[in-house]
């Protein structure tokens, strides 16, 4: 046998075989020489349909393979079972078992003959070692199903013995005709055989991809004319046994079987190098969200492939809790790191959600964030992906970073973060807590920035290339909040420093969608608005041109846009919808809500469940004697602290303590007495041990925004309220602050009594109760881990063996039968053990209510509420969500009669809801109450009353907000449809079905023993160096989400993974054959594989690789690349490297192109109200005060408005020409003489009105002290002003 036979075409294959033939020399063809050998020396896979499954049909199928085996062949058989029709309709009806016939034609083996016994020996041996696969084929009636004899012809079909052979290169061998394969076929066999090869021609190719759809048909049960089932296990394993005493197999003319080499095929080297890279090859960006273990729902999909479009720009993420902001962000990041765009990724949330985050992009995206906290020693990073932790010296250290909001904020964190190497990404979760302290003033209020707008405002943002801002609640008081936030970005032009002149915009987007008329002054902004986009935000523009105006409509919103031409009765229905579109939000804010899903769903594109929520109304839950006592003395406490540090409370962050530390005892007592007591015990315990100390308190105090967050995100602990107020204390109001906290803990020492509420927690899971230890699924929330521990001991106490789970910042638990009592575990273990059932009741605190799916549960209750409405939001999303298993899911707040939260959650949410001005499905969120006012109300400072009175007028204000700033779900839907349509069927270098068929179709790594499990649907791997042997793969996502415990993720960036494809790719060191080719320009990468495919002729022509579909396409050569091809397709690599580094940055100098229009447009405001103030000044007879003089403004614009006129803003010196170049809505006119003129739309004057109050606030004089003159010479002084 040749050492090195080559590729398929190499032979002088003859077009026919037959036992008959006579050779030149006159002796008959020898069939095993002539053609199986030399066939099988040069195939790596090997497709055969064979005859009966018989001993002697198998030994005859044998020949050859002993070549075969040499080249760690594959070969894939299909026998026909030698049945009669009767015992295969038995089969078939379950009424007899296959594995009793099958076995019988393996009997008696000492009676067969010796080339029968090599023949059986010789297959045993390869089903052993992994290199043959055996499935059995059961005739039946192709019309009928019904059984049919193997060579029964009665429906047409005639069956044939036919074999596809494919060699390293991809060509193919078609090899079909007729076999004698009586009992006597290897003695006096006769063969006829016809052949047809893939590099022959366009008429064989077509024969042959025919057979192969032929084969993959029968192979997969999918052939109407056969039932087509895998060899029986008990079959398999007789058949493995033939060979347990082989050692060295023999063909059937005893000639020995050789073990393979260990040698890779080249086209697998080719598959595998090309797996390594394929992230950076062009295209590559998309690899990561596509090769994810989590499908993405179609919104997040649109969302992803915008982000990955658009990257550097940056975007706010604001999809309604339970939609998956943190998937689309997932998504992004992974993209962009696995493609090598983006290195430093920065997430920035509330710290009880940095856990669930850093969970999130390790399971879900496979990306190895570390995990920053502070403590004693200093700076701790800790990563999942290896679990480890360690020591750093900087806060901003690590590339893939997750830190706190309240950790970056702190005023000696600052320098870590202005040292810090710059982010390609920072994302922002819960960016509404970055807001303005004065939005209830609206767009008429100077804002009054908290710390984390202006940590991100005046230090992030210049660190961050691209900024991410997460928020389910982007505006909760005014638009001003989402103004704020979108100034962010600096990517909304005009905008970008003006909330009341995006206020004005959607006013006349919504007018023009009601078909109001609009001055054509008004017409002519919104159409400048638009037009300057292309400027501002050129895919942006693209998107809007290509994807949100339809292809019928285009043509004429073109004319509406490039001459001002009205749109025609059918086409006009499609500008409020590109306005819309285009508007200052809908450019960077990225918003979903439930109501698009649903249209969806309707459409059959969402598979997964949608749920109704109902909130059902507790029992009216009164105090018990003893919480009445405590409540009352808890009172007492709380006044007499108030007035014991009345004389010391004399700064505002001290009064703002107290307030916050009165306030959370009341939210701890509102939870549980035990909460109480606890918090009770430790704060007796700092006081004494603060008076011991002799009052040196050396705990860093808390600045107003940490209180805050003490309130709202304060975690499921006491610690820090605790340490509160105890700095620069008297000993005499130490003393008596010991005296009441003794007092109140007497009254708390006994807790046996069931509290009422807790009696109406019992009753309501009695409704639940299914058996005596089982009950529907429900998830209960606490705040506070000590009233989760007294609420699991509770119902212990009244039923031990319910199956009961936990889940809290501390960790998870659950009750074990078998040990029949709590076992401390993973809190992922507990979802997964909740999720399969095996759980009935979880008491959680708020760490599981972000990012947690619980969607087998249909009810919730809440045991405590918090003073954050979105909160309660966050928790019910738990199990309202996609994927919800239930029609109905129920919610259950509990709380005590005449609290504070009874009246917010129970009468003023009623009473919003009967005026309708709270609607859909996620009501809590739109509460329109602050924390302050749920102080207020606590302390009595604030009527319920006067709380209805300004929530209605709030509600009503956002309801009107929220119908002019959101897009319609529908207008969404249409939208997103189209974009799938144009982006999604862009090729990528490779997929997750790619890279599977990779792994399971490697000859390679079946010869060192990896196997394929019967289910298909996943790879148990053994033999690679560093893998522990049984160790499984997969891409099935479902399965994979069930069985992630043991099951690894086939996927870039899981360590099993990573390390399966390096130990491919490496074990030849040098593969010369395939040459990896870079093009490299400042921060972009690419990648592509070079190798030689054989041409018609037999010549070889150099291949640039950036698609997988192309290795399967061709055949390619072992002879490596001239230095030539490499140079040319290095320079081809590198244009495009060129190509995408000018893209990024044209995309990163766009935020100076909007910057510039926002200050042109800043520019404008000021000098139109300088001259609205001076012309007041001027003509009336208001006196020079300022405020008088926006009131006659604000009469005088009213008036033209009526009459459709404008407002000539004369005299503009000729010093603002260079600030004012970049304006987009209005130009200046310039003269002759120098000095200008604007011609300024009523939308603009009022915008300019609304920043007139703003200076006034800004300059902090009172309102009858400050003048218009004085308004006057500071516009003069500073045209650029920003307020």
């Amino acid at each position: 046998m040749e050492n090195n036979p080559g590729l398929l075409p190499d032979y002088p294959w003859q077009y026919e075989y037959k036992t008959s033939q006579l050779t030149q020399s006159g002796k008959p063809v020898d069939i095993l020489r002539e053609f199986y050998l030399p066939l099988l020396q040069r195939a790596v896979r090997y497709d055969r349909v064979a005859g009966y499954f018989r001993s002697s049909s198998l030994a005859l199928a044998s020949r050859g393979f002993s070549a075969f085996v040499q080249r760690a062949g594959q070969l894939r058989l299909i026998a026909g079972a030698d049945l009669d029709p009767k015992d295969v309709q038995a089969i078939l009806n379950s009424q007899a078992k296959l594995d009793d016939a099958l076995l019988a034609e393996l009997a008696n083996p000492e009676q067969w003959p010796e080339q029968t016994q090599h023949g059986i020996e010789l297959l045993s041996w390869m089903v052993r070692h992994g290199h043959l696969e055996i499935r059995v084929a059961l005739r039946l009636h192709a019309q009928t199903g019904q059984a049919l004899a193997l060579d029964s012809t009665a429906d047409g079909y005639v069956h044939e013995k036919w074999a596809l052979a494919y060699d390293t290169a991809g060509n193919c061998l078609y090899a079909t005709g007729s076999w004698n394969e009586s009992q006597t076929a290897l003695q006096l066999n006769a063969e006829n055989i016809r052949l047809d090869g893939s590099w022959q021609g366009n008429k064989e190719r077509q024969i042959i991809a025919s057979a192969e759809q032929d084969f993959a048909a029968l192979w997969n049960n999918q052939h109407p004319a056969f039932r087509v089932i895998a060899m029986p296990e008990a079959v398999r394993e007789k058949l493995v046994r033939f060979s347990e005493h082989v050692k060295m197999p023999v063909e059937l003319d005893v000639k020995p079987v050789t073990v393979p080499p260990r040698q890779m095929p080249f086209i697998e080297q080719l598959r595998f190098q090309f797996i390594r890279h394929a992230p950076k090859m062009p295209g590559g960006e998309y690899v990561g969200m596509y090769t994810a273990p989590i499908e993405p729902w179609p919104h997040q999909h649109v969302v992803a492939r915008r982000l990955i479009d658009s990257y550097p720009s940056s975007f706010l993420l604001c999809d309604e809790v339970g939609l998956g902001k943190t998937i689309e962000a997932g998504l992004v990041f992974r993209s962009l790191y696995l493609s090598g765009r983006a290195k430093r990724i920065l997430i920035a949330a509330p710290a009880s959600l940095t856990q669930q985050w850093q969970r999130e992009m390790a399971n879900k995206f496979l990306l190895p964030f570390a995990r920053v906290s502070s403590d004693a020693s200093g700076l701790q990073s800790e990563t999942l992906l290896p679990q480890a932790q360690q020591t750093i010296p900087h806060l901003y250290a690590a590339d893939l970073a997750i830190v706190s909001t309240g950790l970056m904020v702190r005023k000696e964190r600052l320098a870590n973060l202005k040292q810090a190497q710059t982010f390609d990404i920072a994302l922002v979760d819960e960016a509404h807590y970055a807001r303005r302290s004065n939005s209830r003033n609206g767009v008429r209020g100077y804002p009054q920035y908290n710390n984390l707008y202006k940590t991100i405002s005046e230090h992030l943002r210049g660190k961050a290339q691209c900024l991410l801002l997460a928020t389910a609640t982007p505006m909760q008081l005014h638009p001003v909040e989402v103004a704020d936030l979108i100034a962010l970005s600096q990517r909304v032009g005009a905008y970008q420093y003006d909330p009341a002149l995006m206020l004005q915009y959607y006013q006349l987007t919504a007018a023009l969608a009601a078909n109001q008329s609009l001055a054509v002054q008004e017409r002519d902004l919104l159409r400048h608005s638009v037009n300057a986009i292309e400027r501002a935000d050129p895919l942006l523009w693209r998107y809007l041109h290509e994807v949100v105006v339809s292809p019928m409509a285009r043509l004429s919103i073109e004319s509406w846009r490039k001459q001002g031409l009205e749109p025609s009765p059918l086409d006009k229905p499609a500008l409020p919808k590109l306005l819309f579109a285009a508007a200052p939000l809908s450019r960077v804010m990225l918003r979903h809500t439930r109501d698009l899903l649903k249209i969806y769903r309707s459409n059959g594109k969402l598979s997964a469940g949608l749920a109704e929520r109902h909130v059902l109304a507790p029992p009216r839950i009164v105090f018990t004697e003893q919480e009445a006592r405590v409540d009352q003395l808890l009172q007492t406490y709380c006044e007499g602290l108030r007035l014991q540090l009345g004389n010391n409370a004399n700064q505002t962050t001290q009064q703002v303590a107290v307030g916050f530390y009165l306030s959370f005892l009341r939210l701890r007592f509102a939870s549980s007495l035990l909460a109480l007591k606890f918090t009770l015990q430790r704060r007796l315990g700092r006081v004494k041990q603060t008076l011991l100390q002799q009052l040196r308190e050396n705990a860093e105090p808390l600045d107003v925004d940490e209180m805050q967050d003490l309130l709202l995100e304060g975690g499921e602990l006491d610690e820090e309220a605790i340490a509160l107020l105890l700095r620069n204390r008297t000993p005499n109001d130490l003393r008596w602050e010991r005296e009441q906290l003794e007092q109140l803990l007497v009254v708390v020492d006994d807790l046996s009594p069931i509290s009422s509420k807790t009696q109406t927690l019992f009753t309501l899971l009695q409704k639940q109760q299914l058996a005596a230890d089982r009950f529907r699924q429900v998830v209960i929330f606490t705040r506070f881990y000590d009233t989760l521990t007294d609420i699991v001991q509770r119902l212990r106490t009244v039923n031990p063996r319910i199956l009961i789970g936990t889940y809290s910042g501390q960790g998870g638990s659950y009750y074990d039968s078998a040990r029949q009592g709590m076992v401390n575990i993973e809190r992922e273990h507990i979802k997964r053990m909740f999720v399969e059932g095996e759980i009935d009741l979880l008491v959680c605190t708020d760490a599981a209510a972000e990012g947690l799916n619980l969607q087998t549960a249909d009810m919730l209750v809440n045991y405590d509420l918090p003073w954050n409405p979105m909160k309660v939001e966050q928790r019910i999303g738990r199990i309202d969500r996609i994927g919800q298993c239930h029609n109905d899911i129920y919610v259950v707040n509990l709380c005590y009669a005449d609290s504070a939260e009874q009246f917010v959650y129970e009468r003023l949410m009623q009473r919003l809801q009967d005026a309708g001005l709270v609607v859909g499905t996620q009501q809590f969120s739109l509460l329109p109450v602050t924390v302050e006012e749920f102080q207020e109300l606590a302390e009595k400072r604030l009527s319920e009353k006067e709380l209805e009175k300004r929530a209605l007028e709030r509600a009503k204000e956002q309801k009107a907000h929220h119908q002019l700033l959101e897009t319609p779900a529908s207008h969404l839907y249409e939208t997103y449809l189209r974009f799938e349509d144009k982006y999604t069927n862009i090729p990528m270098p490779i997929t997750l079905t790619q890279i599977w068929e990779a792994l399971v179709s490697s000859t390679w790594l079946r010869h060192l023993g990896c196997k394929l499990s019967d289910c298909q649907r996943y790879m148990v791997l053994q033999g690679i160096n560093g893998i522990p042997d049984g160790t499984c793969i997969t891409v099935d996502r479902a399965l994979f989400d069930k069985e992630a415990k043991w099951l690894h993720f086939a996927s870039y960036g899981v360590p099993v993974f990573e390390q399966l494809i390096t130990y491919l790719c490496t074990l030849d060191t040098e593969i010369p054959a395939i040459t990896v080719i870079k093009g490299e320009m400042e921060n972009v990468t690419l990648c592509g594989l070079v190798a030689n495919a054989l041409q018609p002729d037999g010549s070889v022509q150099a291949q640039l690789l950036t698609c997988y579909q192309q290795i399967d396409s061709l055949h390619w050569s072992d002879v490596p690349p001239t230095d030539d091809a490499l140079q040319r397709f290095q320079q081809r690599l590198q244009r495009q490297a060129e190509d995408e580094a000018n893209k990024y940055n044209r995309l990163k100098q766009l935020d100076q192109v909007n910057e510039a229009q926002g200050l042109a447009q800043r520019v404008i405001n000021n000098f139109v109200l300088k001259k609205l103030l001076e012309d007041r000044l001027k003509y009336s007879k208001a006196k020079d005060t300022a405020t008088d003089l926006l009131r006659e403004i604000a009469t005088l614009l009213d008036r033209r408005k009526q009459q459709n006129a404008s407002f000539r803003a004369s005299d503009m010196p000729a010093t603002l020409k260079r600030h004012t170049q970049d304006a987009t809505l209005v130009q200046p006119h310039w003269q002759a003489n120098g000095n200008g003129w604007i011609e300024t739309p009523l939308p603009i004057a009022y915008a300019a009105l609304e920043a007139g109050y703003r200076l006034v606030e800004k300059t902090r004089k009172t309102k009858s002290q400050l003048t218009g003159t004085e308004l006057i010479q500071r516009l003069e002084r500073n045209p650029v002003e920003v307020f």
